[in-house]
């Protein structure tokens, strides 16, 4: 018994290598998605990035700052966190929860901007959830405001930004 437990644990780690995972409120996050100052106004429930509850934060502190708890989050930040998610395959289609989550952290990323504007050229970085379910650079995108004058057959030669993200959090 005691030997295929062993087997079992050693297959659990083996598969989840160095990755870090931290139990927050009954859902495993990795731990560079924990934050400990997580803005109070964050709002989605169903975000990327969640904060770490006040009785960890204060009987734990060294051991999540060692596990790569972030004591604050930027811009950087969540565009990594958006890019982590196609790694290194643009062409990877989100389902609609996920393209949910992402969108979740634009308008966290739009504040940030908001009050610091020199951070222009980290946006260049962002990636925008499209249409058609995939993950684009920032420039490559467009807002849809042609309404019916395109069809929407000529708009699949482009990536347009997907309707949940409203064009004032683009701007």
């Amino acid at each position: 018994m005691n030997m295929i437990v062993t087997t079992e644990i050693d297959t659990l780690k083996e598969k989840l290598g160095d990755t870090k995972w931290i139990l927050v409120n009954r859902q495993f996050y990795l731990s560079e998605n924990v934050v400990f100052d997580l803005p109070k106004d964050f709002g989605n429930k169903d975000t990327l990035i969640v904060g770490l509850p006040d009785e960890y934060k204060y009987n734990y502190k060294e051991l999540f700052e060692r596990m790569g708890v972030r004591l604050k989050i930027g811009i950087k930040g969540y565009i990594n966190i958006i890019k982590a998610y196609v790694k290194d395959d643009l062409n990877v289609k989100l389902p609609v929860d996920e393209i949910n989550k992402v969108v979740g952290l634009f308008d966290q990323i739009s504040r940030k901007h908001a009050e610091d504007k020199s951070s222009a050229k980290i946006l260049q970085e962002l990636l925008i959830p499209t249409t058609q379910k995939v993950l684009a650079c920032l420039s490559e995108v467009q807002y849809d405001d042609m309404g019916s004058r395109l069809t929407d057959e000529a708009k699949t030669d482009y990536y347009i930004a997907h309707p949940f993200i409203s064009q004032k959090i683009l701007e």
